[in-house]
């Protein structure tokens, strides 16, 4: 296991921020407040099958059948990079992998759509016009700059080493009965902090703060595969193809708003497989299937804010597919929020 405690301890009692949830949102977010000189400490109860577990971590600054910048690309993109190799260094461990993206110009629309980019000088910085070789014959794709992707295991894992060595863990249920208000800070347990920050995704609107809100829950589906693949880039069709080293890929991600439960189906899994093979024609290995429901919202847009009236409690969540990210930068909007 690999952490360092160059962090100053943390008390456990009497804290500036208690923070719900400890995905990559809680995480995150946490890591900033500790960076700012804050006591902080995590409530979590530990799921390996939760959407950060499970997500592929690619991040990009171009996203969409639009092919179209993310939300915010210009100012999340400068910054990410150097803020996760802090991050890396501070953890004494390495999770974040810079890769070149190759999307595929699959139809007609795609093509349409990336022409457009390419008369946009606002794109100059993220794309290039490239031909990639699909199973022996030439594809036009364009190149995403500023592209890779994160081991949130290796992350979510290690940082949570990281806070137990600081007594900043708490591995438990939130219990929302046994908060208690007062003006100017809230008391949980035997824990009495300045503020709260309900960062544990679907759940964040499962209490009486912001139950207002309205997500849209979307199971995505990955497969990991293994295969003999000199690939260095990650590959998008209909499917991503992303390798993740020893002749191991992970390949996804299937989008459901209806489903049954949280758990992979074989319909996800043909579906993977019959993308996947319409860029390869070499054997391959399915290692692990797996499934997880992310907590998207309708415009997209993660759900960020102190509520109106209890000023010393805060939501952070609905950051989709595009966490790694968002989830930096909104943790900087958030905390400079006057209250």
């Amino acid at each position: 296991m690999c952490y360092t405690q160059n962090m100053q301890k943390t008390p456990k009692k009497q804290l500036d921020y208690l923070i719900i949830g400890q995905g990559l949102a809680g995480s995150i977010l946490s890591y900033t407040l500790l960076k700012m000189g804050k006591k902080v400490a995590i409530i979590n109860r530990f799921n390996p099958k939760s959407a950060s577990y499970i997500a592929s971590g690619i991040f990009s600054p171009i996203a969409g059948q639009r092919i179209a910048k993310i939300w915010q690309a210009d100012e999340i993109f400068p910054q990410m990079s150097t803020f996760y190799k802090t991050l890396e260094k501070d953890l004494n461990c390495s999770f974040f992998h810079q890769m070149p993206y190759i999307k595929l110009l699959i139809n007609d629309d795609l093509k349409k759509f990336a022409q457009r980019r390419f008369d946009d000088p606002k794109y100059a910085s993220f794309i290039k016009r490239i031909e990639h070789s699909v199973k022996g014959k030439k594809v036009d794709a364009i190149e995403i700059q500023h592209t890779g992707w994160m081991n949130t295991n290796v992350f979510l894992d290690t940082y949570r080493a990281f806070l137990k060595t600081q007594d900043a863990y708490i591995e438990d249920w939130f219990d929302t009965d046994q908060l208690v208000m007062r003006e100017n800070e809230i008391h949980y347990k035997n824990i009495n902090a300045h503020k709260i920050i309900f960062a544990n995704g679907l759940q964040a609107t499962q209490n009486p703060f912001f139950d207002h809100h309205r997500f849209i829950p979307t199971k995505g589906e990955l497969l990991t595969v293994k295969m003999s693949a000199p690939q260095s880039a990650i590959i998008n069709g209909n499917a991503f193809v992303l390798p993740i080293g020893d002749n191991l890929f992970h390949v996804g991600a299937t989008f459901a708003r209806s489903f049954e439960n949280a758990l992979p189906t074989q319909q996800g899994k043909e579906w993977l497989c019959t993308e996947l093979e319409k860029l390869i024609d070499i054997p391959y290995e399915i290692i692990n299937h797996k499934a997880g429901i992310r907590p998207t919202t309708p415009g997209h847009r993660p759900i960020v804010e102190w509520h109106e009236q209890h000023q010393n409690v805060g939501i952070f969540t609905g950051f989709g597919a595009k966490g790694v990210s968002y989830i930096p930068y909104c943790a900087q909007q958030l905390l400079s929020i006057k209250i």
